[in-house]
This record gives C-alpha cells, structure tokens and sequence, in this order.
C-alpha cells in the first residue's frame, strides 16, 4: 500500500504532468565526478532557460544547445534525469 505522502506526490505529478513540471539547476560541477557529455547538454540546457525550467521547456531545447542523438530529445532527458536529480546536478519540484 503507498503511503499517503507517496500517493499525493503521485497526484501532483499527474496533474501537472511531464511537460509542466519544474525542473531546477544545482549544479554544474561536482568534485571528483564526471558526467555524460549528453547529460552535461541537459544541465547547460538548464542553465541556457535561466537555471531553472519546466521539464518541456528542457527537452525543447537541448538539440538547440547541441544534443545530437537519432533518439528523441525527450528519450535522452527520460535517461540521464533520475542519475542527475539522485547526484544532486538538479532538482525536480514535486
């Protein structure tokens, strides 16, 4: 069984859905630790819509800020987010 807290983030999300959800930039560089040239993309993606932007927004952007890929831009964000929210590059309002 969720947990009530679980189940309203659940809510929130589903409401605001994919596109609308808020998507804030931390960090560019962290010590000792590199990342994906892919992922890097997405951050200065971020940093390019002023640090902080909706999950749409991002993924309307990174081929303009260079991602090159035969996947869909959003296919890339889908892959790298969870790493970069967990290794605290970004942060995803709920």
């Amino acid at each position: 069984k969720e947990s009530s807290a679980a189940s309203d983030v659940y809510k929130r999300q589903a409401k605001n859905g994919f596109n609308n959800r808020k998507v804030t930039l931390i960090t560019k560089v962290i010590e000792n630790r590199k990342i994906a040239g892919q992922a890097m993309i997405i951050l200065n993606t971020i940093e390019a819509l002023g640090g902080s932007a909706t999950q749409g927004e991002v993924v309307d952007n990174l081929l303009a800020n260079g991602l090159k890929t035969v996947q869909s831009p959003k296919r890339i964000y889908d892959f790298y987010r969870k790493l970069l929210v967990e290794d605290e590059y970004i942060k995803l309002d709920a």
